[in-house]
């Protein structure tokens, strides 16, 4: 379409991948591809957390997981972005500014029964801002969190200056048993995965890269 700038369009392969395959080889979602017709994953129900869900790649990895055919996905955004959050699927969007937004994620999940392991992609990589509070919020042994690189500890205008780490394990008091996986990710524009330019170029560039797994373990670790 016209009223796509080529700029953008050059994005989509690297936005998509760098969802898709941390969801699907990291977090272990199921995510056959290609997709089978009238496929339905055998875990449908399962809560998977999106931490900076407006964020490029966390746009991506919302709207991935609701054309696989997941029902609870959970996000945090910024409030004027959680209309667009729901409307790319996510079941339930918080504020992750909201103080109580830990407390209000661990009782929506209370609410829903579940007691098990909970898959989370941290996709605003912030020691503060975003891995002390998924702490907190996946603590039960087999619970994964992909978490995007660099960590921020401190940004410029703080008063230790500009402070990055690059080991997830050792940025947040991780229960026992918890998996932490650091991910490269890349800041674009957002296109939408529903478009049809978008799921034609993916569906070709994906079909490439599968056999690829050079690229995919440099988008990866």
């Amino acid at each position: 379409p016209q009223n796509i700038p080529l700029s953008a369009t050059s994005t989509i392969p690297t936005n998509f991948c760098t969802a898709f395959f941390p969801l699907f080889e990291k977090l272990k979602v199921e995510l056959p591809w290609p997709r089978p017709e009238n496929f339905t994953p055998s875990d449908k129900d399962v809560p998977i957390l999106i931490w900076g869900a407006a964020s490029s790649v966390g746009q991506y990895a919302v709207q991935i997981l609701k054309y696989w055919g997941y029902t609870n996905v959970i996000a945090t955004a910024s409030p004027k972005h959680h209309e667009m959050i729901k409307a790319y699927g996510a079941a339930h969007v918080f504020d992750y500014r909201d103080p109580d937004v830990t407390a209000s994620i661990l009782d929506l999940l209370n609410s829903q029964g579940h007691q098990e392991s909970i898959r989370v992609f941290d996709c605003i990589n912030s020691k503060f801002g975003s891995l002390n509070p998924i702490s907190k919020i996946a603590t039960q042994p087999g619970s994964a969190v992909a978490a995007v690189l660099p960590i921020v500890i401190s940004r410029p205008s703080e008063k230790d200056g500009l402070q990055l780490s690059f080991d997830v394990s050792t940025e947040a008091p991780w229960a026992s048993g918890v998996e932490t996986h650091p991910i490269v990710v890349y800041d674009y524009e957002k296109v939408c995965f529903t478009s049809m330019l978008h799921r034609d170029f993916v569906e070709a560039f994906a079909t490439h890269t599968a056999m690829d797994a050079g690229l995919t373990s440099t988008l990866l670790e």
